[in-house]
């Protein structure tokens, strides 16, 4: 978006005379250059047969054919060439009034009977308003001309008074009746003209307040958006500095958020200046009542003499910027070369202009809103987990303490129950902490080569100390010396999510952990004999806080957070993660990793 397109659409008013003027003469070339052409094979023709028929006996007509034919010639090429158009209207005032001569000059021959030849005359002068798009005055004077040479040629013809009165009248008749039909010719052409530039305006306006609109939603960033506005606000309606202003109605100020164009160091003072509402109220109602508003103006000589000598302006024209009733804040155009002002062309861009920065500093606001509430959201959460697993973690260390000095059965029985809810609880905490860093961002991927073989056996005795569903047997597999490309930390994540999310769905058979190689990819597979996922179900257990059971008597604990750690990991380290379960018969994960090859192994070692 430029400010040659902007000026474009300023300059395209509804009557420009010059614009006017420029189509008028552009389509005069155009018909004179067929009138001529169109002439020429006629023309040829009736002097061929002139001379072949009358010989000697009409020298008159014969001439009269070859002035025309060298006329409509002449004027052919003329009217071809490129400087033609600034002559239009004299090239086509000069041909018709030789043609009319000429033509009289035929007529003059018989001079019988002149007041019943005025039909010609007549059909010649309203042909040529028809023709040549040049209005009233010239049609006039043309027809004049004409009638005037008529009434000399046919001077010397009989017929009395009342020929010469007959004549006259006849001739008037003509020469109104031709000036008013190109007066109404011209009266069309114009309203046409104007209907055409006001579409093509309104046209061209909606194409670039489509375009602003599209430049101005691309970023969610308020500050970002408030410098995008400035910026096409003063290429869209051609102004020589705008600034942004938002209101802050929670703490009942105005601030300067962007400026752009011809921007000057009193101009970068007031950029993020605080201005307490109370200061430009009159400005302020102003605006919630009218939207708009052009400096100088009545009522406001006060302000507009202190932003005149502050700034420097020769105008200046304020655009409200609302949105559901309330001022968002508004538009300030500023024009400071002496003697400029804005248009109402210019108000009627900036005022629709406007309605596009509205929906975009609404849409950024809530945007920057819900960032501000999720980034005290994920503080709170991240706070609270830290104080939580403190303290489960000194229960679930007294509770081991008590389970291997107690000998009671029932005592056991109650310490392992303290002991599971403890670890569930520690689970969710983990599990939040790790959802927390991931939604936050601030928990970057270390990618490294992974021996899967020791990641393995480090797991293995991790979970050989975690007490599980009796009958329920768990084994860690590695085939062959497989080595990941991964970050060793999140990949552990992903795994005890899945092996103890099997663990706990699994009441009797086994979890079955284990690593391979396939193609050039390492396959880490979590298989289970547990209940099962209904099919329906599959392409939702990824999603945050997702259960099989819905109910408040559920069997199975958790928040189902797990599931969705592991997918949100497997997205940021690049790997792939496939599921296939039979409800009744068992689950198997397969996470897809980046295998680092064995001479990559080698070289790296």
């Amino acid at each position: 978006m430029t400010n040659s397109s902007a000026e474009t659409v300023r300059d395209t008013p509804t009557g420009p005379a010059g614009r006017f003027e420029d189509v008028r003469r552009s389509e005069a070339i155009g018909r004179l250059r067929g009138a001529t052409l169109a002439l020429l094979p006629p023309l040829a023709l009736a002097l061929a047969v002139e001379i072949r028929t009358f010989g000697d006996t009409a020298p008159v007509r014969a001439l009269a054919l070859v002035g025309m034919l060298a006329l409509a010639a002449v004027t052919h090429v003329l009217v071809a060439q490129h400087a033609a158009g600034r002559r239009a209207i004299l090239i086509a005032v000069t041909f018709v009034l030789a043609l009319g001569v000429l033509l009289l000059g035929v007529l003059a021959e018989n001079p019988a009977a002149p007041d019943v030849k005025v039909a010609f005359v007549s059909a010649f002068m309203m042909a040529a308003a028809i023709l040549v798009p040049w209005g009233f005055w010239p049609q006039l004077g043309v027809a004049l001309v004409l009638a005037v040479v008529y009434v000399v040629v046919s001077a010397t013809s009989d017929g009395g008074d009342r020929h010469v009165v007959t004549l006259v009248v006849s001739l008037a008749d003509c020469v109104a009746l031709s000036a008013i039909g190109a007066a109404v010719l011209d009266r069309q052409r114009r309203k046409a003209f104007a209907e055409r530039a006001e579409a093509h305006r309104m046209s061209a306006q909606r194409e670039m307040l489509l375009a602003a609109s599209h430049e101005l939603n691309a970023s969610p960033d308020l500050e970002e958006t408030a410098a995008t506005i400035a910026r096409v606000g003063c290429a869209l309606v051609g102004s020589g500095t705008v600034g942004l202003v938002l209101v802050d109605d929670r703490r009942d100020v105005l601030h300067t958020a962007a400026v752009a164009g011809d921007v000057l160091d009193v101009d970068r003072e007031v950029l993020h200046l605080e201005v307490p509402i109370v200061a430009l109220q009159p400005l302020v109602d102003r605006l919630r009542a009218g939207g708009v508003l052009r400096l100088p103006e009545d009522g406001f000589e006060a302000m507009w003499e202190l932003f005149r000598e502050q700034f420097g302006l020769a105008a200046a024209l304020y655009v409200g910027i609302e949105r559901d009733g309330r001022l968002l804040g508004y538009l300030t155009f500023a024009e400071r070369r002496h003697g400029a002002e804005f248009s109402e062309e210019q108000e009627r861009v900036a005022a629709g202009f406007a309605s596009q920065c509205a929906i975009a500093l609404a849409n950024a606001r809530l945007v920057d809103d819900l960032q501000r509430a999720s980034r005290v959201k994920s503080e709170f959460v991240s706070t609270m987990s830290h104080e939580l697993r403190t303290p489960l973690s000194v229960i679930l260390g007294y509770t081991d303490v008590l389970g291997d000095a107690t000998t009671d059965l029932e005592a056991r029985v109650v310490i392992d129950r303290m002991r599971v809810a403890g670890r569930e609880l520690l689970e969710l905490v983990e599990s939040t902490l790790d959802l927390n860093r991931l939604e936050s961002g601030q928990d970057p991927a270390h990618v490294e080569p992974i021996p899967m073989r020791e990641l393995w056996d480090e797991l293995a005795a991790q979970y050989d100390a975690v007490r599980r569903p009796e009958g329920v047997g768990l084994r860690w597999e590695v085939h062959g010396a497989p080595v990941a490309l991964s970050d060793r930390r999140k990949l552990k994540i992903i795994v005890k999510n899945l092996v103890g999310n099997a663990l706990k769905f699994t009441r009797e058979g086994e979890v079955q952990a284990s690593v391979r190689v396939a193609g050039d990819r390492c396959l880490a597979v979590v298989r289970d004999t547990g209940i099962g996922i209904p099919a329906e179900q599959l392409p939702a257990i990824f999603e945050m806080f997702h259960q099989l059971d819905h109910s408040d008597r559920r069997s199975f604990g958790g928040v189902g957070l797990g599931l969705y750690v592991v997918r949100k990991l497997a997205e940021q380290l690049g790997a792939t993660l496939e599921v296939r379960s039979v409800v009744g018969k068992g689950t198997t994960f397969t996470v897809s990793l980046p295998l680092v090859s064995a001479s990559e192994t080698a070289a790296a070692a």
